[in-house]
């Protein structure tokens, strides 16, 4: 097991309690996810799970030094980036990719494939949902492209979780949960029930993943592709940084 956090500091302690290796890095800055697949390639040969479990809820639109709006950046570009950037040993290792994500892909998520960085119409709790339901179109183009080569993916909502999550948003629903309210859905019961969505049982090697169209579920990743200068070398085949 290896631990990646944004702050050195409880990164570390989380794998010292763990006593695994860590390594450092801020989603918000798309050349230190280059810099973490570069070390993760280095250190770890076979990789047979990766999670993607970044997520913040963020306040006032944002736009990074890399030119995207925030919230897009680290709940989706970032994870989007990173996989693609370790496809090659997720691929040899037939992993399994996890994604978290939401409710908020079904309840908030209102995705324009002309405005993914949300430059109109923004709002914290939209741009939130619409990052997590471009993570789930992902994982079912990912599952798709790749299901056949050996890779496997899938996303899932938690469900409550007791945690300190959004509790810094600077938006209205972070002052929601600074309050005792999230923790009264958050009971052991309620965490046992969250939602999934990847291979279906009922046709194995398909993705079920009832929250959009295919057509967009195609479209949206080859768009972030484009976001980001990457490019595929076939026209289902791995995907490349430019050199």
């Amino acid at each position: 097991m290896v631990v990646v956090g944004r702050s050195a500091a409880k990164t570390k302690a989380v794998a010292d309690e763990l006593g695994v290796h860590c390594f450092v890095a801020d989603f918000a800055h798309l050349h230190q996810v280059h810099t973490l697949a570069a070390q993760l390639a280095d250190h770890y040969p076979r990789i047979d799970v990766l999670v993607n479990n970044a997520g913040a809820i963020l306040g006032d639109r944002h736009v990074t030094a890399d030119g995207f709006e925030e919230t897009f950046q680290v709940n989706y570009l970032a994870p989007f980036l990173l996989t693609n950037l370790l496809l090659d040993t997720l691929l040899a290792s037939q992993a399994l990719v996890l994604q978290t994500s939401s409710n908020a892909a079904r309840l908030s998520a209102r995705v324009d494939l002309d405005d993914l960085n949300n430059a109109q119409n923004y709002s914290p709790v939209r741009a939130y949902g619409n990052a997590k339901l471009e993570l789930v179109l992902f994982t079912r183009e990912l599952h798709d492209r790749y299901h056949e080569q050996g890779l496997s993916a899938a996303a899932f909502h938690p469900g409550g979780v007791s945690s300190n999550f959004a509790r810094t948003s600077r938006s209205p629903v972070g002052s929601l949960f600074r309050t005792p309210v999230p923790r009264l859905f958050s009971s052991p019961r309620r965490r046992r029930h969250g939602s999934c969505c990847g291979s279906s049982p009922r046709h194995p090697g398909t993705a079920s993943c009832p929250v959009h169209t295919t057509k967009t579920a195609n479209r949206a990743p080859q768009l972030d592709e484009r976001c980001l200068g990457l490019r595929r070398t076939a026209a289902r085949g791995p995907i490349e940084s430019p050199s």
